[in-house]
């Protein structure tokens, strides 16, 4: 007769049984986390060549800021060209401003027709004497095998900032005359007019009233576009509101005229100069106008009289306080009228043409803005070169 396992044989049987899934299971937690391991350190590998852990464990790196520099590379491009007399036509192709290692600046592709009377190459040397000068680079320049083309590379710090292509054009005369158009009322005004005017391929002067919610965005719009930018200081005219706040009254104390100039100043910090809003009796009170032009000598800049009042004395105060000053040779748009405008916009070129210079004053009108943009082409042909109000004060010193 068979023996019958013992109740310890059985035991030993249910154990042995049971430690195979026990086993098992270790195994498999073990491969799991080998498994998890594995896949935390190829993640934490392309962590580290995307350079992710290193930005979390590391400070934060300071961007050195370049946009003024590549603004002055800018203006120093245009104003080599300017003294030149090419009659310069500026087109953008591009401008962005770029953040890239650590650095941050302003870069512009551009295209300038100039009058082919002038050398490319005097060009170059010009253009890269006047550049160097600012705190620029001259990265690159090759000339066309033809010769009426010129590719230059602009840079500040080794950074690229612009992208320069000047063609020499036989249909462009020399600069025989210069002429500033001024065009009022940005900031107070903020629709696709006002855009459309930032756009216009010529060295336009800007000029912004401030204190509007607008004022300061379109100022740095301006500058980036290559224009120029003037403070418009809301004054106090004959008849009528002046509709803004902080506005030179004539009848305010001395110290509160002065505070208020201060802090127009100080809401446009692109501004160059000024030049009044409205201001027909303000311009007329010698009192005031000796504390308004004082604190605009004092903060560097100019002043150009909009002439709103045939009996300003700006002029003869600021002939007294030895401080740079001018008017405008008149009003563009005075009467909302397309053919009116064109016949007072030819008008002021002739004077450039005659005399050299013209300054001229518009506003802020789709009239205005079709009107050079018919007339610029035309008025470029017969050598008026458009140039920021500065290049016309500075002619006429």
């Amino acid at each position: 007769m068979p023996r019958r396992p013992s109740s310890s044989s059985k035991f030993r049987a249910t154990r042995s049984i049971r430690r195979k899934p026990r086993n098992t299971r270790r195994t498999v937690k073990i491969i799991g986390l080998i498994l998890v391991v594995a896949v935390i350190t190829v993640g934490m590998q392309q962590i580290w060549r995307e350079g992710s852990l290193q930005r979390l464990f590391s400070r934060p790196q300071e961007v050195k800021d370049h946009l003024q520099l590549s603004d002055r590379v800018d203006r120093a491009l245009r104003e080599a060209l300017d003294n030149l007399g090419t009659s310069p036509i500026f087109v953008i192709q591009d401008q962005k401003d770029i953040k890239e290692g650590g650095n941050r600046w302003r870069f512009r592709q551009l295209t300038v027709r100039v009058t082919s009377q002038i050398s490319l190459l005097l060009c170059n040397l010009t253009i890269t004497r006047t550049v160097q000068e600012t705190g620029g680079q001259v990265l690159s320049a090759v000339q066309g095998r033809s010769g009426d083309r010129l590719t230059m590379e602009l840079g500040v710090e080794g950074l690229r900032s612009h992208l320069v292509e000047l063609i020499s054009d036989k249909n462009i005369p020399p600069t025989q005359g210069r002429l500033s158009i001024i065009i009022d009322d940005f900031g107070a005004i903020d629709n696709q007019v006002a855009n459309s005017f930032i756009q216009l391929p010529i060295a336009l002067t800007v000029a912004v009233i401030p204190g509007h919610k607008t004022s300061r965005q379109i100022a740095r719009q301006a500058v980036a576009a290559g224009h120029q930018v003037l403070l418009h200081l809301p004054m106090q005219p004959k008849d009528g509101n002046l509709g803004e706040e902080n506005g030179i009254l004539v009848d305010l104390p001395e110290d509160e005229i002065r505070r208020r100039v201060r802090w127009a100043l100080a809401e446009i910090p692109q501004a160059v100069g000024v030049n009044n809003h409205m201001g027909s009796l303000a311009t007329e009170n010698r009192k005031v106008m000796r504390v308004v032009l004082e604190e605009i000598k004092a903060a560097g800049k100019f002043f150009v009289d909009s002439r709103t009042s045939s009996q300003s004395v700006v002029l003869d105060v600021a002939k007294e306080l030895r401080f740079s000053c001018d008017r405008s040779d008149g009003f563009l748009d005075s009467e909302d009228d397309a053919a009116q405008i064109k016949r007072r916009l030819e008008a002021l070129a002739e004077k450039a043409l005659q005399d050299g210079s013209a300054i001229g004053i518009g506003h802020i009108r789709a009239n205005t803005l079709q009107v050079l943009r018919e007339m610029i082409p035309r008025l470029e042909k017969k050598g008026v070169q458009f140039a920021h109000v500065s290049r016309v004060l500075e002619a006429r010193r």
